[in-house]
């Protein structure tokens, strides 16, 4: 049985364990995907509208262009991209508005 105390604290899990495990590689965000997208050593992570932009390629997760779809989509990805035979996963950078604040910190996180 879990007491009250405990369950308050497990009502958030992203203070319980981490998110993401980065077995050695290297999270950056990037302003550019044009500058990374050639790179076959990097995998990205990026919004479906910018995806569409560019060739097809296996180590890439597009997610919802709207805040709150990246947001549940994001360590799922991120997760999926552990497992890219590459040593760096790129993030394109999230909008600067209110609505991407959470995601702005989540890939803070991610990237730190």
């Amino acid at each position: 049985v879990i007491g009250r105390d405990e369950h308050a604290r497990a009502a958030s899990p992203g203070l319980r364990h981490k998110h993401l495990a980065r077995a050695g590689k290297r999270v950056v965000v990037v302003d550019d995907v044009a500058s990374v997208w050639p790179d076959e050593d990097v995998a990205v992570l990026v919004r479906v509208s910018t995806a569409l932009r560019f060739p097809a390629r296996d180590d890439c997760e597009s997610l919802p262009a709207d805040a709150a779809g990246f947001a549940r989509s994001l360590y799922a990805a991120l997760y999926r991209l552990e497992r890219a035979s590459t040593s760096t996963i790129a993030i394109e950078r999230a909008p600067d508005d209110d609505a991407w604040a959470a995601v702005r910190d989540r890939i803070e996180r991610a990237s730190s």
